[in-house]
């Protein structure tokens, strides 16, 4: 979701994490995690994040 103040973003990732900018999680199945980040500006986008899209992306190709 996206609007002039933030940028919603949601990924799926194989566990859970609770760490911040994470503020919502969703668990599907053992190892099927949804996250949701909320982005207010391009500055919030750091290595962590990243790494995190990075996995999601690999566990979708899998």
């Amino acid at each position: 979701m996206y609007s002039k103040e933030c940028l919603d973003i949601s990924f799926k990732l194989d566990h859970h994490v609770e760490e911040f900018p994470v503020y919502k999680t969703l668990q599907y199945s053992r190892n099927c995690w949804a996250h949701a980040v909320k982005l207010e500006s391009e500055k919030e986008i750091d290595a962590q994040l990243l790494t995190w899209l990075k996995q999601a992306s690999d566990l979708v190709k899998e």
